[in-house]
């Protein structure tokens, strides 16, 4: 069990899930709903991704259960 502590800005608040991670920027697309992750490593993207995309359905169900928005890695 991990404790993440809470951000009101969106941003923010996925830095705190993906810690100790960071990546060089953080995307809110304004009419589509979704934020995207982008990082040139490949090894940072496959840890986010994780296997069979477990990790990113993790993130995803926490970003959703506040913000309602979906969380893609690029």
């Amino acid at each position: 069990m991990r404790v993440i502590e809470f951000r009101e800005h969106l941003a923010d608040f996925i830095k705190n899930i993906i810690y100790p991670l960071t990546v060089q920027e953080i995307v809110e697309e304004s009419g589509s709903g979704s934020v995207i992750i982008r990082d040139s490593n490949k090894k940072t993207k496959s840890l986010l991704i994780g296997r069979d995309g477990k990790n990113l359905a993790v993130i995803n169900r926490m970003v959703k259960r506040f913000f309602n928005t979906e969380v893609k890695v690029m």
